[in-house]
C-alpha cells in the first residue's frame, strides 16, 4: 500500500438521518410545532392535527393537514428530498413566503425530520397551487417513508423513498399536505395533556397580534385545530383553556415597549379598583432602563472596545446600536396570590386551572412561540431567586405574573434560535435582552 492515492466520497450510513434527526428535534411537543410552522409557512389558513388511537401501537396514528400551497413533484424530488438544497438557502435570505408575505417561522428544513420523532411510517399526500390558490396542480404525489430502515445497518443511498405521482384521490377539490404518522410510540395521558397545553399555547395571545406592526390582515388568518376520535381524550383537548379569557382579571397590567435605545415606554393599570388596598403606586411612561444595568453595559463596553469580542455582529456607529437587540414589546399581567385576595376576587379555582399552568414570562416571535420560555419549570428571568433574597420588597414570582415578549425576525434579527429549537442563542445581543426585561421588572 506505500505510495497509494486515491480520491473517495463519504459515504454516510442511512441512520445519520435519525442521528440528525435526534439532535434537532428534542421531543414530540417540539416536531409537532415544527410541522405547524411548515403549514403556515405554506400560506395555508388552517391545520388540523387529529390523534388517532394514540395509545395504541398498532393502531395509533397522528395526522396533520393543512389547505396550503403544497408541493410539486419537482419540489418534493429536488428540495424535500435534498436536504441543505441551495434552494434552501435562497428561502433563508428571502425569508417570507410566497403568497402572504408571511415571515417564516421553520428553519433548515427540519420538518422532515420531525416526522420521524413521532412514529416509524409516514405516509405524505401533496397536491400543489400555483398563481397563489388561483390553479390546482392536475395531480397530487404520494411518499412513503419507513424510518425504521434507516436505523438498519445501511448506506444512505441503499434506502428507497417511495414516491409517485397520480390524479388526486385525498386533494379531489383543494390543495395542501396530507402528513400520516403510525407505528407510534404510545402516549399517555400526561404526555397528551401536555402535548395539546404546549400546542394551544404556540399561538400568540391577542395582546401580542394588536401589536403595532402585527398586521393580520395582510398575512391571512391562520387557525390550528386539534381533534381525537376518543371522547376522554377530545374533553382533555376541550378543557385545556386559553390564558386570553383571564387576561383581564389579573390585578396589575403592564404594557410597553422597549426601544432600540433601551427606553422602556409604557402603562400601568390596576385592575381591581374594588380592592383599593392591593393598589400599588406606580405611574406609566417612560424610563431609561440603560440606568438599571450600568455594569453590565460597562462590561460589553470594555470587550467592545479593546478585545473586540462582538466584531461579527457589529455595526459602524453608536455602541448601543451595535449591542442591542432592537425594539420589542412587552405585556404583564399580575395577580395577587394571598388567599384571601384570590378568593374575594373569585378566583381561586381559575388560579389553579388556568393560570397557574401558564404562569411564567413567554416570548413569541413573529406571533409564535419560541421555547422553552415560560414554561412551567423554566424561571429563565431568575424571578424566584430574586424574590427569596429579597423578602422585605414586594417583588413578583414567576407563580404570580402571565408575561408575554414579542420579538421579530425583521426588528431583532440577532435573537437567533438554537438549532435544537429550544431556546435563543446566547450572543451578545440575547444578554443585552435579558438585562433589559429584567431591569422593565423593576
Amino acid at each position: 500500500m506505500l505510495d497509494n492515492k486515491e480520491k473517495l466520497f463519504f459515504r454516510p450510513r442511512a441512520r445519520l438521518i435519525k442521528i440528525i434527526g435526534e439532535q434537532l428535534i428534542s421531543s414530540e411537543v417540539v416536531a409537532l410545532v415544527e410541522l405547524v410552522k411548515n403549514s403556515y409557512d405554506a400560506d395555508a389558513s388552517e391545520v388540523t392535527i387529529k390523534l388517532i388511537d394514540i395509545q395504541d401501537y398498532d393502531k395509533g396514528k397522528i395526522i396533520i393537514e393543512d389547505n396550503g400551497i403544497g408541493m410539486t413533484y419537482e419540489k418534493i424530488l429536488n428540495v424535500w428530498l435534498e436536504p441543505a438544497t441551495p434552494d434552501k438557502k435562497k428561502e433563508e435570505f428571502e425569508r417570507y413566503s410566497s403568497c402572504f408575505n408571511r415571515k417564516l417561522l421553520g428553519e433548515k428544513g427540519i420538518g422532515r425530520f420531525a416526522v420521524h420523532k413521532l412514529g416509524e411510517k409516514v405516509k405524505l399526500i401533496t397536491r400543489a397551487t400555483i398563481d397563489c390558490f388561483k390553479t390546482l396542480e392536475n395531480y397530487e404525489t404520494v411518499v412513503d417513508i419507513n424510518w425504521k430502515e434507516f436505523s438498519e445497518d445501511k448506506y444512505l443511498d441503499q434506502v428507497k423513498v417511495e414516491i409517485k405521482t397520480r390524479s388526486p384521490q385525498h386533494f379531489l377539490n383543494g390543495n395542501g399536505v396530507y402528513i400520516e404518522i403510525s407505528n407510534i410510540n404510545p402516549w399517555k395521558m400526561s404526555t397528551i395533556k401536555n402535548t395539546v397545553r404546549k400546542l394551544k399555547a404556540l399561538e400568540s395571545p391577542a395582546i401580542i397580534r394588536r401589536s403595532n406592526d402585527f398586521d393580520g390582515s395582510k398575512i391571512g388568518q391562520f387557525k390550528m385545530k386539534i381533534e381525537s376520535n376518543n371522547f376522554e381524550i377530545q374533553k382533555e383537548i376541550d378543557d385545556v383553556k386559553s390564558i386570553n379569557d383571564l387576561l383581564e382579571l389579573a390585578f396589575y397590567q403592564m404594557h410597553g415597549v422597549v426601544d432600540e435605545e433601551g427606553i422602556l415606554h409604557f402603562t400601568y393599570s390596576f385592575k381591581r379598583p374594588d380592592y383599593p388596598e392591593l393598589s400599588r403606586k406606580i405611574q406609566g411612561g417612560e424610563i431609561d432602563l440603560k440606568e438599571f444595568i450600568l455594569d453590565f453595559l460597562e462590561e460589553l463596553k470594555q470587550l467592545h472596545e479593546s478585545e473586540k469580542k462582538i466584531e461579527k455582529e457589529k455595526t459602524k456607529g453608536n455602541f448601543y446600536k451595535d449591542i442591542f437587540p432592537g425594539k420589542f414589546y412587552l405585556d404583564f399581567y399580575v395577580w395577587d396570590l394571598d388567599s384571601s385576595a384570590l378568593k374575594v376576587a373569585g378566583l381561586q379555582m381559575e388560579y389553579r386551572n388556568v393560570i397557574k399552568p401558564n404562569a411564567g414570562v413567554r416570548i413569541y416571535r413573529d406571533g409564535f412561540r419560541v421555547w422553552p420560555y415560560g414554561e412551567e419549570d423554566d424561571d429563565w428571568l431568575g424571578l424566584d431567586l430574586r424574590r427569596l433574597n429579597a423578602p422585605k420588597e414586594r417583588l413578583i414570582s414567576r407563580n404570580q405574573i402571565v408575561g408575554f415578549i414579542d420579538i421579530s425576525s425583521e426588528r431583532n434579527p440577532l435573537l437567533i434560535d438554537q438549532s435544537n429549537r429550544e431556546g435563543l442563542i446566547k450572543n451578545i445581543q440575547y444578554e443585552v435582552f435579558y438585562e433589559l426585561v429584567k431591569a422593565s421588572l423593576k
